[in-house]
């Protein structure tokens, strides 16, 4: 489906939510892979709005080499994506922006690379069990665990327009090392070979992608 072009910009500044919230979680995750380190993800999680609304809002930043990936993601209590925006910088120039804007029972993106080309694409999400993992992004991972423990997952990937479900699964409690201290954490399956760690608050401290991807905490959450 081909749209206009300003529609791009004008929802992106639409979707840049206040940054006033109780903050829940925030951190920086080094991504390693074979061992060897290539970049960094911070990320930040607030609560917006009253309890009873129960919105959470994930700011990041993903730095690999000249490219730098910025996020913001608005969900309610249990990740259900309300609204997305994603913006990829390779040295100072743009080279892909995403939207996405939800309604009752949908989810509607927009995107634009370099060269110009522009697409649009709606998923269908069911509240309480469809997130948001876009790629490669690790700090999708720090909603995914918050508030849930086990169940099916439908998860939408807005970059490459893909849409797929996955099994949540518990595997029991491990140790690992966050900052060169150990910890003992919660360790979780979704789907083939992603794995993720939380602590006992439901805060991320590492993740594991089937690219080969690992990201672990700079250091423990205070």
């Amino acid at each position: 489906m081909r749209i206009r072009l300003v529609a791009i910009p004008v929802l992106f500044a639409a979707m840049r939510l206040p940054a006033q919230g109780r903050p829940i979680d925030e951190g920086t995750l080094i991504l390693t892979r074979a061992g060897a380190p290539v970049g960094t993800e911070t990320f930040r999680v607030v609560a917006v709005g009253s309890e009873s609304a129960g919105q959470m809002k994930l700011t990041g930043q993903r730095s690999v080499g000249e490219q730098r990936t910025s996020t913001s993601l608005l969900t309610d209590s249990l990740g259900t994506p309300a609204s997305y925006a994603l913006s990829i910088k390779d040295g100072r120039t743009e080279v892909f922006q995403l939207t996405a804007q939800g309604a009752p029972g949908r989810l509607a993106s927009i995107w634009r690379d370099q060269q110009r080309n522009e697409s649009m694409k709606e998923f269908v999400v069911t509240p309480g069990t469809t997130v948001i993992l876009d790629d490669d992004l690790c700090q999708h991972f720090a909603l995914v665990g918050l508030r849930r423990r086990s169940g099916q997952l439908k998860i939408i990937a807005p970059r490459t327009g893909r849409e797929f479900s996955e099994t949540l699964a518990p595997a029991g409690m491990e140790s690992i090392e966050v900052g060169g201290r150990a910890v003992t954490a919660t360790k979780y399956g979704l789907g083939a070979g992603r794995q993720f760690w939380i602590d006992a608050a439901g805060r991320l401290l590492r993740v594991v992608l089937p690219n080969g991807i690992t990201a672990t905490r700079e250091e423990l959450p205070r």
